[in-house]
């Protein structure tokens, strides 16, 4: 193999594709993390909601600041696609979690607890299922591309 070559080869993996996994990885954690912090709010009082919730909005930033990383590293429509599905996602998932926390918050616990269940929860399912369809189909477009052997793969969060 040439050196520049190799030079560009590890370039590649160093700076694109880990920062890729890495980013995708986190994406998936914040997701779990957050609706894990919505949830917990039906059992917690209102200090503990409110610390609850400025954890999620302090994710959100990181999210974004995620999502823009893809956006610039992403090439193929595919990707592009399910970066597109993800960024819709959290808009619907965003303004469910706005009404879960006005019912939550007016006593309405029953309410949240169905706004919870049928809108917020189940639109963390795209972030999710989008990140690990990502993940296979770089993998499916670049057998043998990780020199390293399965160690070098793009990990999953477990339960993702």
């Amino acid at each position: 193999m040439e050196p520049n070559t190799l030079s560009r080869t590890t370039h590649h993996i160093t700076d694109v594709t880990w920062v890729k996994a890495e980013a995708a990885n986190r994406l998936g954690l914040i997701a779990a993390l957050n609706a894990r912090r919505t949830v917990e709010q039906v059992v917690s009082d209102p200090q503990k909601r409110q610390q609850l919730r400025e954890e999620i909005v302090a994710s959100r930033q990181e999210f974004v600041k995620l999502i823009e990383t893809l956006q610039a590293l992403v090439t193929l429509g595919e990707g592009k696609d399910l970066l597109t599905k993800i960024e819709e996602a959290r808009g619907i998932y965003v303004k469910s979690q706005v009404r879960f926390y006005e019912l939550l918050d007016a006593g309405d616990e029953d309410a949240a607890i169905h706004e919870l269940q049928t809108v917020t929860l189940v639109v963390v399912q795209p972030h999710l299922a989008g990140l690990r369809r990502h993940g296979r189909a770089g993998k499916a477009r670049r057998p043998g591309r990780y020199p390293g052997g399965p160690c070098m793969r793009p990990i999953w969060p477990a339960g993702s």
